[in-house]
């Protein structure tokens, strides 16, 4: 078992974020860091997040977060912004939970940057919400 820690810059803003996970990485055995903006309300490109970007590719450790669909349709877990950004190829182990909504731009992420691997556990998780996971007919 891998412990992740959720890295949150709501309650802990740029720089003091990055100090809690390279803490957490360095004396407190976690193996990497779990993002769930949908959830925590920030979006994957807050640039308050970079820092803790940093720490992650320096220290070499994933980031996985969630990038399907939120409840309330804010677009907290849309990733583009990071792959326009460059995260993706500068993270050696990135990770998603991918939710149908957004599965054709994760199968792009995953053919675009190899390093990228996938939660699936939230796919299942809500099908019948509202805004929950929609179908996707492009699976190659």
């Amino acid at each position: 078992m891998a412990a992740f820690v959720a890295a949150d810059v709501n309650a802990l803003p740029g720089s003091l974020c990055a100090e809690h996970i390279k803490d957490m990485i360095e004396n407190h055995a976690a193996a990497g860091v779990k993002l769930h903006g949908a959830f925590q309300g920030f979006d994957m490109s807050d640039e308050r997040l970079w820092p803790t970007y940093q720490v992650c590719q320096d220290l070499n450790v994933p980031i996985i977060a969630h990038s399907g669909p939120d409840r309330e349709s804010k677009g907290f877990a849309n990733h583009a912004p990071l792959q326009d950004a460059g995260f993706f190829s500068a993270t050696s182990h990135g990770g998603c939970s991918p939710g149908w909504g957004h599965l054709d731009a994760d199968i792009g992420y995953a053919k675009a940057y190899p390093n990228t691997y996938f939660d699936c556990c939230e796919i299942i998780e809500w099908p019948q919400s509202d805004n929950g996971p929609l179908k996707s007919n492009s699976h190659n």
